[in-house]
């Protein structure tokens, strides 16, 4: 130890500085390939976390009664629409403002893969439970975090 001389703390002279590392968002190019590998719906997932700040957690919780139809809405006077969140980090509700884009986006997987695999899970299995939840997994049932 160094000797603490008047006005000075005594610290360890062997103990070796570190640096917090903070991190760094992903570039452009690195993005479009994590996107080029996901399907549906966690393409559309990831995009709604990136837009919105949405977590994997309050992702996997979205409701599909949560999110609005927009097709009576103009995109020029409503860009951003609200949407309330209730499964939280911490449970405390939100809401959070996604682009009426990623709201049509959204529109477009439940019309054109959502609902055509329900179908088909349907036709196989008939008495296959409808999830309440936006995103499914292959199997037909609420996309999971993992932990």
């Amino acid at each position: 130890m160094a000797e603490a001389r008047p006005g000075s703390v005594a610290a360890n002279i062997l103990t070796i500085a570190e640096f917090e590392h903070l991190p760094r968002p992903l570039r452009p190019d690195q993005l479009r390939q994590i996107f080029a590998h996901l399907g549906p719906p966690y393409r559309l997932m990831a995009k709604w976390a990136l837009i919105t700040g949405l977590r994997r957690k309050e992702l996997c919780g979205l409701e599909l009664f949560q999110a609005p139809e927009t097709a009576h809405l103009d995109d020029e006077e409503h860009p951003l629409i609200s949407l309330p969140v209730t499964i939280t980090k911490g449970d405390r509700s939100r809401t959070v403002y996604p682009p009426i884009r990623l709201l049509d986006r959204k529109q477009h997987y439940i019309d054109e893969v959502r609902g055509p695999q329900l179908r088909l899970l349907r036709r196989r299995q008939p008495d296959h439970p409808l999830p309440s939840a936006l995103f499914l997994n292959t199997r037909g049932r609420a996309a999971q975090t993992l932990h």
